[in-house]
């Protein structure tokens, strides 16, 4: 097996990895759900980024800019997210209602 067969394959995998992970948060927007298909769509951009470096011309850049477009709109969501996450750890009185909502909703 030569490199560009291991490059190959490890993209295969990534990709789907990342369709599985896509499918998940899809139906389900939970913590570990954005959490998973973020970590996939970096993996694979890394992997798109090493199939770039080694074969000129096979549109790897565009793809990958097109993933951390994904990856930069899917940040926001995991921000909130985390906010809300750590403010259900404060006592109640601490955090304002209107605050929490805000978070849910987004």
């Amino acid at each position: 097996m030569n490199n560009s067969d291991v490059l190959i394959e490890a993209l295969e995998d990534w990709w789907k990895r990342f369709s599985q992970n896509w499918k998940l948060a899809k139906y389900d927007c939970g913590e570990s759900e954005i959490h998973d298909l973020r970590v996939a769509a970096r993996r694979f951009t890394s992997v798109l980024a090493l199939l770039d470096s080694t074969f000129q011309d096979i549109g790897a850049d565009d793809a990958r800019r097109k993933f951390k477009k994904v990856l930069k709109q899917l940040g926001a969501l995991r921000d909130a997210q985390v906010q809300l996450l750590r403010s259900r750890d404060i006592p109640d009185n601490e955090v304002p209602r209107a605050f929490l909502e805000l978070l849910e909703n987004k």
